[in-house]
């Protein structure tokens, strides 16, 4: 996220969106380090997690007071009461959505893409919304002319957070890189699952059982019949995937939301009057990796 991007359409003071970007990557970093603790990942982008490294209580512990400073910080504002009601709605949004990730966690279900989708916006998505509206509390612009800017935050929320479900299995370094090994939801897994419905199954086990468990072992190029037979490990699943065409839809998804995000941002400019090629730039960073 840049805040300098969208804060040209808000135009805040720059001390402001200084004090709401280092906000902003705090609570990043606290619910990557929550969302690790959750889904008992050991590494993320080839690097030890932080409950890793110093303890999952150690490390909560931090997580959690992150957020208590983040409610100091947001005091600090100009608008103070207003920034501290944006900062709780969002907090309300992020845990209600949470919840419901570990209601599927514990209830070994896999949700309809819809559902994701939808914790999505309220996960990630809380974080880009909570951006935009800070900033725009902080606002020198009146009110009328003010965009509202939260639908391209929640596309861009969601574009983000496919885009990372989709190379964490596309990628061939992606066995490396301490996603494969995390056993969670993710936008391909889902729509593998209503591709190909006899499977939910297996993935419901691949995904829900306990990593001590003894994996299982198979050789899916040996047989084409029915890849994995009962039990579904890594390499199995990225077969599936493709084999599948889960992967392929997911990367039509991607297109899908880039188009919606083309569109919003034309809409803004055009309200506006203003091109901002600072947002162009950062959508453009965004696809970075991605193939036609």
């Amino acid at each position: 996220m840049t805040p300098s991007a969208l804060n040209q359409w808000t135009r805040a003071p720059a001390p402001a969106v200084q004090c709401i970007s280092s906000l902003i990557t705090s609570l990043y970093n606290a619910i990557t380090t929550l969302t690790d603790i959750t889904a008992d990942n050991t590494q993320r982008y080839n690097q030890p997690t932080a409950h890793a490294v110093f303890g999952t209580m150690q490390a909560s512990n931090s997580a959690y007071y992150t957020f208590i400073q983040s409610v100091s910080e947001a005091r600090a504002l100009a608008n103070p009461a207003l920034a501290t009601d944006i900062l709780l709605g969002g907090f309300n949004r992020l845990y209600a959505g949470h919840s419901r990730e570990l209601t599927w966690k514990y209830n070994a279900c896999i949700p309809s893409e819809a559902e994701y989708l939808s914790v999505v916006d309220d996960t990630t998505g809380s974080l880009y919304t909570l951006l935009v509206k800070l900033l725009q509390a902080e606002s020198c612009l009146p009110f009328h002319c003010k965009p509202d800017l939260t639908p391209l935050a929640t596309l861009l929320a969601r574009f983000v957070h496919v885009k990372e479900d989709y190379l964490s299995f596309h990628n061939r370094e992606s066995k490396m890189s301490g996603f494969s090994d995390a056993r969670v939801l993710s936008y391909p897994v889902i729509r593998l699952a209503n591709i190909k419905p006899d499977s939910r199954a297996q993935i419901s086990r691949y995904l829900f059982e306990r990593k001590d468990a003894s994996k299982s072992s198979c050789s899916c190029a040996e047989e084409k019949k029915d890849p994995c037979g009962n039990s579904v490990n890594y390499s199995c699943l990225v077969l599936l995937l493709r084999e599948y065409g889960a992967l392929s839809a997911t990367r039509e998804l991607l297109r899908d939301i880039e188009d919606k995000i083309e569109r919003e941002v034309m809409q803004i400019e055009k309200l506006t009057g203003e091109v901002n090629p600072l947002i162009r730039k950062l959508i453009a960073g965004l696809r970075e990796g991605l193939l036609p």
